[in-house]
């Protein structure tokens, strides 16, 4: 996988001047996104009362924008130890930066928005909206929709247990009914991030910027 990703940057990088005449970058100060005054909202309930169905509250036309870098940029979302953001700069985009909930240890540049809340979602739209974002590249969490869930674990001794429970099927593709409350949560977290991120692909698409996502197979 760690020698693929040279190979998908250059990739990702010549997609960037692709479109030359679709793109146009703007001068102007670098404005930090401020996030001590974030309003958080209560990730901890599912986002709709129909079942686990998020209702998709990811319009970009009701964020203002705010948010103007100087150089063309890549936004890399759930950027995890954002290798892919490292890399970027190393090809010559200093500005890119990686997005996720927290920031790991020994990881690259990573602003801080947390996408299963409003606040972190208005706070990204203000980045996506830069007319100097370039490209957006996502690499959604894909623990609640391992299709490895229910899978028999065969123990040393030659025994098999059960697996850890599936959450989704392909009837129930946002969740299965009768969820414990820790998994309703994470459930409905993750269907959060999945409609912003397909929110923000469609928004990029239209402004005529690739989006580029990568997940583990197989899922939901």
């Amino acid at each position: 996988m760690q020698e693929g990703i040279p190979l998908m940057l250059h990739l990702l990088w010549a997609a960037v001047f692709e479109r030359g005449d679709a793109i146009q970058f703007h001068s102007s100060p670098v404005l930090q996104p401020n996030h001590e005054n974030a309003e958080e909202s209560c990730s901890n309930k599912p986002v709709s009362t129909d079942h686990l169905e998020p209702e998709p509250k990811c319009k970009p036309s009701d964020v203002p924008q705010c948010f103007n870098a100087k150089d063309p940029f890549i936004i890399e979302l759930c950027a995890g130890s954002a290798r892919v953001t490292a890399c970027l700069q190393q090809l010559g985009m200093p500005a890119s930066f990686g997005v996720d909930h927290v920031k790991q240890k020994n990881a690259g540049r990573v602003l801080i928005a947390d996408l299963t809340t409003k606040a972190g979602r208005d706070l990204c739209w203000t980045w996506l909206k830069s007319p100097n974002c370039a490209r957006m590249f996502a690499a959604p969490p894909c623990g609640t929709c391992s299709r490895a869930r229910g899978i028999p674990i065969k123990l040393p001794n030659g025994f098999l247990i059960a697996g850890p429970q599936p959450l989704r099927t392909d009837e129930h593709p946002n969740g299965v009914y009768k969820l414990s409350y820790i998994n309703r949560i994470r459930v409905s977290q993750a269907n959060a991030t999945y409609h912003f991120i397909t929110a923000a692909a469609e928004f990029c698409l239209d402004q005529t910027r690739a989006c580029h996502s990568t997940g583990r197979p197989p899922s939901f």
